[in-house]
């Protein structure tokens, strides 16, 4: 290729500055425009590489595209042994790195990021052009906040992607948002992000398997966003439930995030939150490579040559004007814990004076002549001596006149006798337990946004049909204090007071672990409650409270869950309320 060398000059106009990438014989330069002085981006391939013409055809229908998040195509030119392509450079941070130095955002920041996106696809889709290739690689988020996409119609043909790719863009969209979500990627397009796990054994059409969805990688993700991901990424083949388009998905995000206000500088505060100098954290242009993270120790303070900087991988990020950022890895090491106390040591016998005699020392005179030693032996001298005679025998004669006093009392009691009427006291009355009519079941997810949990399938946990079970969804980790989520439950709702003396709970699995607690009013988080009984559920548990507890709402709170394929998962099949009545 005749295009090689850093200072090369293309039309007597744009200097090749540094290489970023290159795609078998393509090159993606960073360049400077000589005659407006500015940073651009460069794609350079030989003429005679099959791709070539289609890098021609996807610059001038992306040139058709007038949208300000997409970076234009400012020049293409073909010569006999180069072809090229110009762009405007971006700089900022890719979403991928801004991933990998925050960590999944919050939902509401995350549906607007991705909603921008969508906004500028639904133009691009209505004119007929696709970007190709999208993923967390080609969305930079600018220093202000704003969205810019990079690498739209050009990349998908450095990569040899042509035809119709506006479908394979509306799923990587939805995996797009899952990214923001969870950190990890499900769309059709490349990217260095992990993949998202798949829930083996739930298959779709032709033997493919679910991904899992983003509320089961991640607590706290609204349902309108779980849904949406879950419609496009899991959507049987012909299917066409759910959204189709870019701007449907535009138009479901838009309504989820409502008035942006301030988000814009809540995004750009994102950005800031990962940068380890004044400088930006760093710029992805339009390109076909791929740069991940510089991760440096230490921290670098000024202009560092590359070969003096260990990274993690892939190549460093430029800004505007030509200084480079950095990026620092999310957070210093949290400190270790406190060693344990040393445990304090316990002496096997307590200190001589603390010691007291086990039986008395002396015998007492009175009782001598009950417990005397045969004639002619003396009482010292007698194998063993006489005391431990005269206690065993007095506490024998204690022992029998106990036992007639008890015989005695009994004999005595008005109602021994069989034809004695019973007691007119209620406390004497017994007492059994029934289950509770009319008990309707509501999901509990507290720790999610909306608190819901497949609440179309509760009241299938007191049908009175143990064929027929709510279940929760399928969490990659298990629950707990250390898990996704400390517990997801249900609530059962007595209609009235009630005294809760236990449960009969009927489960799909064994290895439930639930807490039940039983309140007054409906709660909105256990936090703070005390449990009326906790256990490890088999597949049936009748259980008994610990004492007797009145309310009108029992909650059933599962802190960790059966292992099934794909990952954890409670079915509740049938649950009913024991309460006392009197005979």
């Amino acid at each position: 290729m005749a295009i090689n060398r850093a200072g090369d000059l293309l039309t007597g106009r744009y200097r090749l500055d540094d290489l970023m990438s290159e795609t078998g014989s393509g090159e993606f330069w960073r360049g400077f425009d000589t005659v407006l002085a500015r940073t651009v981006a460069i794609h350079a391939i030989p003429s005679d590489d099959p791709r070539a013409a289609a890098l021609v055809r996807a610059a001038q229908a992306s040139a058709r595209v007038v949208e300000s998040r997409f970076l234009r195509v400012l020049d293409i030119d073909t010569r006999a042994d180069l072809t090229f392509v110009v762009n405007e450079w971006g700089a900022g941070t890719s979403l991928d790195h801004l991933l990998a130095g925050q960590g999944p955002l919050p939902p509401r920041p995350a549906a607007w990021l991705v909603d921008e996106v969508a906004s500028a696809l639904t133009v691009a889709h209505e004119a007929g052009v696709a970007h190709g290739r999208l993923n967390p690689e080609n969305v930079l988020i600018d220093e202000a906040g704003s969205i810019r996409i990079i690498g739209f119609a050009v990349e998908a043909a450095l990569y040899g992607l042509e035809g119709d790719r506006i479908g394979i863009d509306v799923i990587d969209l939805a995996a797009l948002l899952q990214a923001t979500l969870t950190g990890r990627w499900a769309g059709l397009s490349d990217s260095a992000l992990a993949r998202v796990p798949r829930e083996q054994g739930a298959l779709l059409d032709r033997g493919r398997e679910r991904f899992l969805t983003p509320r089961q990688l991640q607590a706290g993700v609204p349902g309108v966003l779980d849904n949406l991901c879950d419609e496009v990424l899991n959507r049987p083949h012909g299917r066409h439930a759910g959204p189709n388009t870019a701007r449907e998905i535009h138009e479901i995000l838009a309504a989820y995030v409502g008035d942006p206000g301030d988000i814009e500088a809540e995004v750009a505060g994102l950005t800031s939150a990962g940068r380890s100098g004044p400088v930006g954290v760093g710029a992805r242009s339009q390109g076909g490579g791929t740069a991940t993270a510089v991760a440096p120790d230490p921290e670098p303070t000024g202009p560092l040559a590359l070969t003096d900087l260990p990274t993690e991988a892939g190549t460093p990020i430029f800004n505007e004007g030509g200084d480079v950022g950095w990026f620092s890895p999310r957070g210093n090491r949290p400190t270790p814990p406190p060693p344990p106390e040393p445990v304090p040591e316990r002496p096997l016998f307590a200190p001589e004076g603390e010691r007291r005699p086990v039986l008395p020392e002396t015998n007492t005179p009175s009782n001598d002549w009950i417990f005397s030693a045969p004639s002619g032996v003396d009482e010292e001298e007698a194998p063993g001596g006489g005391a431990w005679l005269r206690v065993a025998l007095g506490v024998g004669v204690l022992a029998l006149l106990l036992v007639a006093g008890v015989l005695a009392y009994a004999l005595a009691r008005p109602d021994s006798s069989p034809n004695a009427s019973p007691s007119e006291d209620a406390s004497a009355t017994p007492t059994t337990a029934t289950v509770i009519k009319g008990v309707s079941a509501l999901d509990f997810d507290p720790e999610s946004k909306p608190p819901t949990e497949n609440r179309d399938l509760a009241p299938l946990a007191v049908d009175g049909n143990p064929g027929t079970s709510w279940r929760s969804v399928t969490y990659y980790q298990q629950l707990g204090p250390n898990g996704i989520k400390t517990g997801v439950g249900m609530v059962l709702d007595l209609h009235g007071s009630h005294t809760v003396t236990g449960l009969d709970l009927t489960f799909v699995a064994p290895g439930t672990t639930v807490a039940v607690y039983v309140t007054k009013s409906a709660p909105t988080s256990v936090e703070g409650l005390e449990p009326a009984q906790s256990l490890t559920a088999g597949t049936h548990e009748k259980l008994t409270l610990v004492k007797p507890e009145t309310g009108g709402f029992v909650t059933l709170w599962f802190t960790a869950l059966p292992q099934v394929s794909g990952g954890f998962r409670v079915e509740l099949a049938e649950a009913s309320v024991l309460g006392s009545s009197r005979n």
